[in-house]
């Protein structure tokens, strides 16, 4: 008897799609995963910042349109051809209808694990109500999802354990991730309480090429350090003083 073939449909993000994908293959699963908005080279990077997020700063709503357009006609795609017996949906929130619909259509049990609160995303909650189960780390956003009668499930983030990396050891309080506001008041007020802080990322970036790739000129005014990937950015955390969880 074949395993049960798991379909794996994340953002490109710092590749959890891949490391979900292998952590079900270790336990017997037949897996793979798509990165939905992913963007194989420079090319199509540059594409991307001209086609899509040029518009979008222009204030066209196009871009956008285009985007999720795009995503959601690779997605179905994979999903026909794969034929998943389980799929794994990670944010899904860059896609329309047309691949709720898809799921439904086929039938595949599907969970969708949300590893950002949903005030931060634009999930049309209608799309989830076809699958099987929502699982978020905010144990607020799982009590608003069972009051709205969805099956949710609080599920922490979790370690990605095949991840290798070297603990970089520094006597500051790091946050490794994207700079929102909560964050960015959170290391200032370290700061200014007299700790060592630095905050890792493009959003922290002060380098010229990070301020124009995010569109943003201004910074927060604190230590930073460049994008990593999600092995270094272990590294860095293992090695803090400590590192904020939210």
């Amino acid at each position: 008897m074949n395993p049960p073939k798991v379909l794996v449909i994340a953002p490109a993000f710092h590749h959890y799609g891949d490391a979900i994908a292998s952590a079900f293959t270790e336990i017997g699963y037949e897996s793979r995963s798509f990165a939905y908005d992913g963007l194989p080279d420079v090319r199509a990077k540059i594409a991307n910042k001209l086609m899509i997020e040029l518009p979008d700063r222009l204030g066209s709503d196009e871009g956008e349109r285009r985007r999720i357009r795009r995503a959601t006609d690779r997605t179905i795609d994979v999903l026909r051809s794969t034929r998943p017996d389980r799929v794994v949906v990670v944010r899904g929130d860059a896609l329309d209808s047309r691949f709720w619909s898809e799921l439904a259509d086929t039938g595949p049990p599907t969970v969708v694990w949300l590893y950002d609160e949903l005030e931060r995303m634009t999930l049309d909650l209608d799309h989830l109500r076809s699958v099987a189960a929502v699982a978020t780390y905010s144990p607020e956003d799982a009590s608003a999802l069972r009051a709205s009668g969805f099956r949710a499930s609080t599920v922490p983030l979790a370690f990605d354990t095949s991840a290798r990396f070297t603990p970089r050891r520094a006597d500051e309080i790091v946050f490794v991730g994207a700079a929102y506001p909560t964050r960015v008041a959170s290391l200032i007020a370290l700061r200014d309480g007299g700790l060592a802080v630095r905050g890792y990322g493009r959003d922290w970036s002060h380098a010229p090429f990070d301020r124009l790739r995010t569109w943003k000129l201004d910074r927060p005014d604190l230590p930073w350090g460049r994008e990593v990937d999600r092995a270094s950015g272990y590294g860095i955390m293992a090695g803090a003083a400590a590192t904020p969880f939210r």
